[in-house]
């Protein structure tokens, strides 16, 4: 069997393209750049960050990064990477976890948070992120960053960050926070961030 590879855009029957690229070479391309270069350069993938702020145990008054999907977005957000700092000591918080509940509306005391486009120059994405607010239920734990023995400090400990590499989609009418373990961390204590990718949510 003979495989003929051409350079340039492919494209299927439909006249759309190919899932397959090739470079200039004739050779396929397996990666180009990092695995999140596609999305954000197709204004896909967008970050949130939120601190210094104290951070609360999941509650209806959440205290934390807290990031919404609208009901009406058409789109679900692909969690990629994570990433908290702690630079006050909290006596008594031992850890931080990703939490999830259903918010069909707009929680009310929301205290906006940047947020923006991993392309410089993008549009912004349809969620919305906040540092403060009153949820219709709080939020259920779904995942656990980081967990400490005893209390965290803010010597002996760098910035926390992972890759959640699309493990949790929030789906249309879900809020998703980032909170403290065990009991809520001090004020001012706590940066935290959160990257995700949009994705049509029909299948």
């Amino acid at each position: 069997m003979q495989v003929e590879s051409r350079a340039g855009r492919t494209l299927i029957a439909s006249g759309n393209p190919a899932p397959i690229r090739c470079d200039d070479g004739g050779g396929t391309v397996i990666q180009l750049s990092g695995k999140y270069a596609e999305p954000v350069i197709r204004n896909r993938q967008f970050f949130a960050y939120c601190g210094p702020n104290a951070m609360s145990v999941p509650a209806t008054a959440n205290i934390g990064l807290q990031l919404w999907n609208p009901p009406t977005s058409q789109v679900n957000l692909v969690l990629g990477k994570w990433a908290i700092a702690n630079v006050a000591t909290s006596a008594t918080c031992t850890g931080y976890t990703l939490g999830t509940n259903i918010q069909l509306t707009l929680a009310t005391s929301t205290v906006a948070t940047a947020t923006g486009s991993c392309i410089v120059g993008g549009t912004k994405s349809i969620a919305s992120a906040s540092a403060t607010c009153t949820a219709t239920a709080a939020a259920t734990v779904v995942w656990i960053f980081a967990h400490n023995t005893a209390d965290i400090r803010a010597t002996g400990a760098d910035i926390l960050t992972g890759d959640l590499d699309g493990m949790f989609v929030i789906a249309p009418g879900v809020l998703a926070s980032i909170n403290a373990l065990g009991a809520a961390a001090a004020a001012s204590s706590t940066y935290s961030y959160l990257t995700w990718e949009e994705r049509p949510a029909a299948f």
